[in-house]
C-alpha cells in the first residue's frame, strides 16, 4: 500500500459519514447497536430480577438467539423485492415498541414470563430482519469504490455496540434498574428509526 492509500482510506470512511445519506445511516446503525447491547444484558437481567431462575434467564438468551439462526437465511431472499429504508425504519419501530411494551406491562402487573418470553421472541425475529436489509442498503448510498470503506465503518457499528452496549448497559441498570433501561433502549430504536 503506497503511502497516499494509506492516507485517503481512513479519510474516504469519514467524508462518507459526512455526507446526508450514508451518515445518517452509520449514527443510526451505531445507535441501534448500542440498543442491541442494552437490550441483550437489561433482558437477562431484568428476566433474573423477576423470577431468580438462572434457567429462565437462559431462556431469554435462547430467544434471542434461535430467530436468527433459523430464519436469517431465508429473509435475505424476500427482502430483495422491499425497499431498504422502510424496512429498516419498521424494523427499528417495531423493535421500539416491543421493548417498551416489556417494562410498560411490567409497570402495569399485566407481564407474565410467557408473555415476556413472546416478546423477546417477537423482538428476535423482527431484529433477524434489520441485518440483511443494512447489508443490501449499503451499496444504494455509496458509489462502487467506496463500498469497501462504507461496509468497514457499518461493520465498526456491530463492534461498536458490542463493546459499548453492555457496558452502558451494566451501568445504567446499576442507576435505574433494569425496566428503566428498557425504555431508555426503546428510544435508542426511535433515535434510529428518525
Amino acid at each position: 500500500m503506497t503511502e497516499d492509500q494509506s492516507v485517503s482510506i481512513p479519510s474516504r470512511g469519514w467524508r462518507l459519514i459526512q455526507t446526508r445519506d450514508f451518515g445518517l445511516l452509520w449514527w443510526g446503525q451505531t445507535t441501534s447497536q448500542i440498543g442491541e447491547g442494552l437490550n441483550k444484558v437489561a433482558l437477562l437481567w431484568f428476566v433474573y430480577e423477576l423470577t431468580g431462575s438462572a434457567m429462565k434467564m437462559t431462556m431469554v438468551g435462547l430467544l434471542q438467539t434461535i430467530p436468527p439462526l433459523l430464519f436469517g437465511p431465508l429473509i435475505g431472499v424476500y427482502l430483495d423485492r422491499l425497499p431498504k429504508k422502510a424496512v429498516m425504519v419498521w424494523v427499528d419501530l417495531l423493535r421500539a415498541l416491543l421493548t417498551f411494551l416489556i417494562p410498560a406491562l411490567y409497570a402495569m402487573e399485566m407481564l407474565s414470563i410467557e408473555g415476556l418470553y413472546g416478546l423477546i421472541f417477537l423482538t428476535s425475529v423482527v431484529s433477524t430482519v434489520f441485518g440483511p436489509a443494512l447489508v443490501s442498503a449499503v451499496p444504494l448510498l455509496v458509489r462502487p469504490s467506496e463500498l469497501m470503506s462504507a461496509n468497514a465503518l457499518i461493520q465498526g457499528t456491530n463492534n461498536i455496540g458490542m463493546l459499548l452496549g453492555p457496558a452502558i448497559s451494566g451501568v445504567t441498570i446499576a442507576l435505574i434498574n433494569a425496566e428503566n433501561v428498557l425504555f431508555v433502549n426503546s428510544a435508542t430504536f426511535l433515535l434510529s428509526a428518525l
